[in-house]
């Protein structure tokens, strides 16, 4: 039994009590009966006749084995979203059994097959250590291919996939779309709580200040600031408050004198 929490609802809503109750019509209903049903509830009636058609017979006996008809109504939902062979989509869940530490991360693009020389130090630039890999094609890749990752944190943190699940999704997907760079800082969604506009602050600073003369490498800069996850967050704090949006830097002189006093203190603490 799966149990999966979706963390882009603007995409395809949360369906973890519908992939229970699945678990349960699946006795008296057919895998492809539910797949036609889910998407019709999600589509209507006439585009899921269309997309059951399309899609519902490419769906592989091990995938079937894997994923319940709710899910590949999910997936169906994302792969028809792509555009283009150049767009990505990335959805992070987690299965009822896994642990703590541990997260899934399904990639979705249509045409070719993601390499796994692409994939992965993607993924381990988040902190994270790919476990297993199941690639998934629909039609030979025609219609798409869906990569299912079972990972781990690097440091065998636990992982509140609530708190940062949307926050990485939007960064994978930014980095495989090459919208941003694929580096280290990344890590810091994960251990700081940071999105990935707010690591290119603190990327775009660390070049300035090798520019400035700083003799470190920024290899060095992005470890420093994984092992001190709460002092890069301070400095987004800081930053934002006197260079951020203009709702921020309205803040009152006594908000930013605060912000300001704890990004020290915190800076100070070892």
């Amino acid at each position: 039994m799966h149990f999966i929490l979706a963390t882009d609802p603007g995409k395809i809503p949360d369906i973890s009590t519908e992939i229970l109750d699945a678990q349960l019509t699946g006795l008296v209903r057919g895998w492809d009966d539910q797949l036609e049903l889910t998407l019709e509830d999600r589509f209507g009636a006439e585009a899921a006749l269309r997309l059951t058609t399309t899609y519902g017979k490419l769906f592989s006996p091990s995938y079937r084995a894997q994923f319940s008809a709710i899910e590949a109504a999910q997936d169906i939902g994302y792969l028809t979203s792509l555009a283009s062979p150049a767009e990505r989509g990335v959805h992070i869940y987690k299965h009822i059994g896994d642990r703590p530490d541990q997260l899934r991360v399904k990639i979705y693009r249509l045409g070719e097959i993601i390499p796994l020389s692409e994939a992965v130090p993607l993924l381990e630039a988040f902190g994270l250590t790919v476990m297993e890999e199941y690639p998934f094609d629909l039609d030979g890749g025609a219609l798409g291919w869906i990569h299912d990752f079972l990972v781990t944190d690097r440091g065998g943190q636990p992982i509140d996939l609530e708190a940062v699940g949307e926050r990485l999704r939007a960064a994978v997907e930014a980095v495989l779309e090459g919208r941003v760079e694929n580096d280290g800082f990344h890590a810091l969604v994960l251990s700081a709580g940071l999105t990935h506009r707010q690591i290119s602050w603190l990327r775009a600073y660390s070049r300035y200040l090798r520019q400035t003369g700083l003799a470190y490498e920024a290899e060095t800069v992005y470890a420093a600031l994984r092992n001190y996850p709460r002092q890069a967050a301070q400095l987004v704090a800081l930053f934002e408050v006197f260079f951020g949006h203009a709702g921020q830097r309205s803040a009152g002189t006594a908000d930013r004198r605060g912000v300001r006093g704890r990004a020290h203190r915190c800076l100070r603490a070892r």
